[in-house]
């Protein structure tokens, strides 16, 4: 699952999540788009945020099947 999956699913929008993680809703879409990933302190916080759905794989390497 991506993040804009994750986020769909649950109709979170960038704002909350950004909110969620003490972060910009820049960094949010920059995390959307590839651009960048997030730091393993705000991976953990979006591993707790999506109850284990995302992690640094995710990210790393796209969405899993898990």
């Amino acid at each position: 699952m991506t993040l804009a999956e994750w986020m769909d699913t649950t109709k979170v929008d960038v704002k909350s999540v950004a909110k969620s993680l003490g972060v910009s809703p820049g960094a949010v879409y920059g995390w959307l788009a590839g651009a960048f990933v997030p730091s393993t302190r705000r991976l953990i916080a979006l591993h707790r945020l999506t109850d284990g759905k995302l992690d640094i794989a995710t990210f790393a390497y796209g969405p899993t099947s898990e």
